[in-house]
């Protein structure tokens, strides 16, 4: 099975592990631009409790997605939740949630490896610090998967190393969760999909880096996605395949809109973008000229997707919602 992007990303907290606190504060400053908070633990056996107390965050993820029955199916068998995706992106709790722990190997009562081991069963992602002499141990247990990436402390390139290693091990956190939910999925449900195309793999990674996204929430299953920035300042990247657009110019709404607008569509030059807060009914076709923006056109072998990135307008409450920046400032404080 390809690849897909996940089906959505925030900011989160990393657990930092060391019995040596001045250190961790040093690796907190450190990696500050890479996590919305950090839980600073020297004992190994309280960060151990935290960990498990985390996990129970995880449950609600999976209501965002429902898998259909049989009579249910149309085109994919899984539908997005889309009032649940709101409520976890108000939930200011969102950006507590542990996806990565950093722990030092040497440490008195319980060693990092002993640690990872006691959290092997959970998502969490494990990055261990070593010394020169634990070289073999911890790469055997990397490749049995007990932990997911080690680092020597000393060696040259060490801040660079973390930072990038801390990014990968925060992304796959998530995509792990999004491979569970495309376990539904087969083969023709992915040529369907956008989010699993390499050409639009490459077209969201522009418009996040252009927009400055932090966070991102799958809307539609073809692929669209509610970005939000640092400030709370939010978009629609809006994706549509073929099928789509010829099911919205046969709909019966299609017969009120304006030709130019309905030459537009077919065309493939705009397209319709009417998500708001709540799974938005069609609208008339008479409106559609409010809700037509230019669009970006990706062919990847047989499959035609319609993009385009739509800033604001979409119900979005700022003044309700806990930011990343937000969450920075709390944690200075």
């Amino acid at each position: 099975m390809q690849s897909c992007l996940p089906f959505f990303y925030h900011p989160t907290t990393v657990l930092l592990i060391d019995d040596d606190r001045n250190y961790l504060r040093q690796l907190q400053s450190l990696l500050s631009r890479n996590a919305a908070k950090f839980i600073i633990e020297p004992t190994p056996q309280k960060a151990l409790q935290i960990a498990y107390h985390n996990i129970n965050m995880q449950a609600s993820i999976h209501n965002c997605f429902n898998y259909l029955e049989e009579e249910e199916l149309e085109t994919y068998r899984m539908a997005v939740n889309v009032s649940n995706i709101y409520k976890m992106i108000y939930n200011d709790a969102r950006f507590d949630q542990i996806s990565t722990v950093i722990v030092d190997y040497n440490m008195p009562g319980m060693n990092g490896l002993e640690f990872c081991k006691k959290i092997q069963d959970t998502s969490i992602r494990k990055i261990l610090l070593t010394g020169e002499t634990d070289e073999t141990l911890v790469i055997k247990a990397f490749n049995e998967g007990v932990i997911d990436a080690y680092i020597r402390k000393h060696q040259d390139n060490f801040y660079t190393v973390i930072q990038e290693t801390l990014e990968k091990c925060q992304e796959s956190y998530f995509a792990d969760f999004s491979k569970k939910i495309e376990a539904v999925f087969d083969p023709e449900d992915q040529k369907k999909a956008a989010f699993c195309s390499e050409k639009f793999k490459d077209y969201f990674k522009i418009v996040t880096q252009t927009y400055k996204i932090k966070e991102f929430y799958m809307l539609e299953r073809t692929g669209s996605f509610l970005c939000i920035d640092q400030d709370g300042n939010h978009g629609v990247l809006v994706t549509q395949s073929k099928e789509s657009v010829e099911l919205l110019l046969d709909s019966q709404e299609a017969l009120t809109a304006h030709p130019k607008i309905l030459k537009a569509l077919k065309d493939n030059t705009h397209i319709l973008c009417y998500k708001h807060i709540t799974e938005a009914p069609l609208p008339a076709g008479s409106s559609w000229g409010e809700y037509t923006f230019p669009a970006d056109y990706l062919k990847e072998d047989d499959e035609t997707f319609l993009c385009a990135y739509v800033p604001g307008k979409f119900g979005l409450q700022k003044e309700n919602l806990k930011t990343f920046n937000q969450s920075k400032k709390d944690m200075a404080a």
